[in-house]
């Protein structure tokens, strides 16, 4: 079995105090989740942040406040947790990592069967 660690939308715009779309119990997990990515690359599994990204004018703002607008520091991954040279990182304009995105066929050619999850699900 091989496994991988999906951290699911860590993102400013819903961790940080007063975010558009601030979650304060995700603050509460982050040194969960810290050491949960500590021990995945001490034990070599691919860790794989799955990240909201929106389009300036995405239709989803017409549900929710304007939040992970791609190339925006909101739509960047907390600092805690950031990302390092290696890791896999999927932009995401839906609920899940893998509608419209390239998830499923990354993990298929890495060999990867089971994944352990992560963030704000």
């Amino acid at each position: 079995m091989k496994q991988a660690l999906l951290v699911i939308d860590m993102l400013n715009d819903f961790v940080l105090p007063g975010a558009p779309l601030e979650i304060p119990a995700a603050r509460e997990i982050l040194p969960r989740i810290e050491a949960l990515i500590a021990q995945a690359r001490a034990e070599g599994r691919p860790v794989i942040y799955i990240c909201d990204s929106h389009d300036p004018d995405d239709e989803e703002f017409e549900l929710y406040p304007p939040h992970a607008v791609a190339g925006t520091e909101g739509a960047g991954v907390v600092a805690q947790i950031a990302p390092r040279s290696g890791d896999m990182i999927v932009a995401k304009k839906r609920f899940s990592g893998f509608y419209g995105t390239n998830l499923g066929e990354a993990l298929k050619e890495r060999g990867i069967d089971s994944l352990e999850v992560t963030g704000v699900c």
